[in-house]
């Protein structure tokens, strides 16, 4: 969590620095550089700088509000989180919304190396498991996510099942760390992915399904996955 937070410091601090260099520019007590130049055009045009799409992975067709707006949640978040215990940060009653960290992937990686220390195992030894049921806070390295879509399939108590509907979103995913040796036959990997454009493979949860509702050849060719982030309206 501390290096999510020092990324999120380190964001701020250059997207606040942008707007400042601009606003001294306009009031003429600053000489632009070419940089602030190209900044100044691109914010004109309703465009996100090219100083700040390089800072974390997110959609390139947002418009500067969407991103602005997008940003200024991660932060707020990062700014709840900050205040909360260290110990209880997996434990949030409303979930963490994933999608939201500038690292997503460190962060289930810090869950995954608190698992390991409080289950006395390897990092090799564990899975991660996935269930729209409510069964990982209590576990080690256990957490909720909100925010996630599932494309190919919807999913709920009763299991997964095929779907017409390009995504549909998930009200809460509960994943916990856990040992491989409660692997059982009808757990399936699940891609977890940045966006619907799949540009980016996070990383994967297993999950169960069972073959007679939803036959493994269906789920490759729908190609089932994971979305962490999607523009909020």
């Amino acid at each position: 969590m501390f290096r999510e937070l020092e990324l999120g410091a380190k964001f701020l601090s250059d997207v606040v620095g942008l707007l400042r260099t601009v606003q001294q520019v306009c009031a003429y007590k600053a000489k632009p550089s070419n940089e602030t130049r190209e900044a100044m055009r691109t914010l004109y045009r309703e465009q996100v700088p090219e100083q700040w799409a390089q800072l974390y992975r997110v959609s390139n067709e947002l418009s500067l509000s969407e991103w602005l707006t997008d940003f200024s949640r991660r932060v707020h978040q990062l700014n709840a989180l900050s205040q909360v215990d260290p110990t209880e940060i997996l434990q949030q009653p409303g979930g963490i919304w994933l999608g939201g960290f500038f690292s997503p992937e460190a962060f289930v990686t810090a869950a995954r190396q608190s698992a390991a220390a409080d289950l006395e195992c390897s990092l090799d030894e564990l899975h991660l498991l996935a269930d729209v049921a409510d069964t990982s806070t209590s576990s080690p390295g256990g957490f909720t996510a909100r925010g996630l879509l599932l494309e190919g399939a919807t999913w709920n108590f009763t299991g997964f099942a095929p779907s017409n509907e390009i995504r549909n979103s998930l009200s809460a995913l509960h994943l916990r760390w856990a040992p491989r040796s409660e692997e059982s036959d009808n757990l399936r990997l699940l891609p977890v992915y940045s966006n619907s454009k799949r540009e980016t493979l996070f990383f994967s949860v297993a999950v169960s399904v069972e073959d007679a509702a939803f036959p493994k050849t269906q789920w490759v060719q729908r190609s089932v996955a994971l979305v962490l982030w999607e523009l909020q309206a």
